[in-house]
C-alpha cells in the first residue's frame, strides 16, 4: 500500500487537492501490486525464505493455491477501470482499450497459474512492469476535463465575476408562475421555440424529450422551453403542444410571458439570437441550440439541438457537470 502513495502525492501537488479520481488511481496501483509483488516472490521465493520472509498470500510457498490467487487478483482491475468510466473520468473507447490491456494481463496470469514455472512468472512480472505506466498514462492523459464557464464576466479587482442568468417570472403551460429562483440550485437545459414553428422546433422538442429520458436518473435537473411567440403561445396552447409531444412535465416546463422580457432573457441571459422576421418560416427567427446551465446560473455549454450526436454529447456533459457540482 505505501508503494501506491507517490502517485497520489504527485496528483495532489499537480491539482491542489484529492478527488475521486485520485482515490481510483491509488486503488488501481494497490490492486496492481498484488500480482506484481507475488510474481516477484515466486521468482525469488528461495532467497526470501532464507532471509526468513514468506511473502506469498497464503502459507505453503509456491503452491497452486497461491498461483491461482495471483491470477484472480488481476480481475480486480476491471471494476476499478469501469468505475473511472462510470464517473466520466475516461471515455468509452479509452475504457475499452484499458480493458484490452487488462485482458492480456489476465491471460498472462492465467498461463502462470496453470504452468507455475519460472518462465511464466517472469513473463507475468515483465507484463506488469509494462502495464502500470501505460495504464496510468492513458488514464490521466484521457481524463475528462471540467466543463468551461461560458458566461460573460467582469474583472473586479483581483476577482472574476461571471454574469448569471437574469431573473424572470413567466407562466407555465399550467398558467402557474415560474421564476428563475426555482432554477437556482438546479442544473437546467434551456431552448427557445414556438408551437406553430414549421421548421426546427419539432426536432428540438423531440431531442429534448430524448435527452430527458437519457438523464432521468438526475433529480436536480430541469428542462425549460421558452416560446418566442408569446402572443399566440398562451399557456393552454403550450399545454396542448407539450402533451402532443408526450413531454414529461415533472421536470420540464414550457414558458410564456411578455415578448420583450422573454427576448431580453434569451439574448442577454442565454446569449442566443432571436427576432420576429416575416421572411422566416412561421414568422420568427431563433437559435436551435440547447444551453446547459449549472446550479449557480452559469452557462457551461452550447449544443445543436437538431443534431442527435450533439445531444448525446450534452447528456455526457450533464454527467460531468453533476459530478463536478
Amino acid at each position: 500500500m505505501p508503494g501506491a502513495l507517490p502517485i497520489v502525492i504527485g496528483y495532489i501537488a499537480a491539482t491542489g487537492g484529492v478527488d475521486l479520481f485520485a482515490v481510483l488511481l491509488f486503488v488501481l496501483q494497490v490492486v496492481w501490486q498484488l500480482p506484481h509483488s507475488w510474481s516477484i516472490t515466486w521468482l525469488w521465493y528461495e532467497d526470501y525464505s532464507r532471509g526468513g520472509y514468506d511473502l506469498m498470500p497464503l502459507p505453503g510457498g509456491k503452491t497452486r493455491a497461491n498461483a491461482l490467487l495471483t491470477f484472480l487478483s488481476v480481475w480486480l482491475m476491471f471494476p476499478v477501470i469501469y468505475t473511472m468510466y462510470h464517473f466520466q473520468y475516461i471515455g468509452h473507447w479509452t475504457m475499452m482499450f484499458l480493458f484490452l490491456l487488462t485482458f492480456v494481463f489476465v491471460y498472462t496470469a492465467r498461463v502462470f497459474s496453470k504452468e507455475q514455472m519460472r518462465a511464466s512468472a517472469r513473463r507475468l512480472l515483465l507484463y506488469s512492469v509494462f502495464y502500470l505506466p501505460v495504464i496510468m498514462f492513458i488514464s490521466c492523459r484521457h481524463r475528462q476535463k471540467k466543463l468551461p464557464v461560458l458566461s460573460k464576466f467582469e474583472i473586479k479587482g483581483q476577482d472574476t465575476v461571471y454574469k448569471k442568468i437574469p431573473s424572470f417570472v413567466f407562466l407555465t403551460q399550467d398558467s402557474l408562475p415560474f421564476s428563475s429562483e426555482k432554477l437556482y440550485g438546479k442544473t437546467h437545459v434551456a431552448d427557445f421555440f414556438f408551437t406553430s414553428c414549421p421548421g426546427i422546433c419539432p426536432i428540438l422538442t423531440s431531442q429534448m424529450k430524448r435527452l430527458q429520458e437519457m438523464t432521468k436518473a438526475y433529480k436536480d435537473l430541469q428542462f425549460v422551453s421558452f416560446t418566442v411567440d408569446p402572443h399566440r403561445d398562451i399557456p393552454a396552447r403550450l399545454k396542448q403542444y407539450a402533451l402532443s409531444h408526450r413531454a414529461d412535465l415533472h421536470n420540464w416546463v414550457f414558458l410564456t410571458g411578455p415578448m420583450d422580457s422573454i427576448y431580453k432573457v434569451g439574448i442577454q441571459g442565454y446569449y442566443l439570437g432571436m427576432q420576429k422576421d416575416s421572411t422566416q418560416p412561421g414568422g420568427y427567427m431563433h437559435s436551435g441550440r440547447f444551453v446547459l446551465v449549472d446550479k449557480k446560473g452559469l452557462i457551461r455549454g452550447y449544443y445543436d439541438g437538431t443534431n442527435a450526436e450533439e445531444v448525446n454529447r450534452l447528456a455526457r456533459d450533464i454527467k460531468i457537470l453533476m459530478r463536478e457540482q
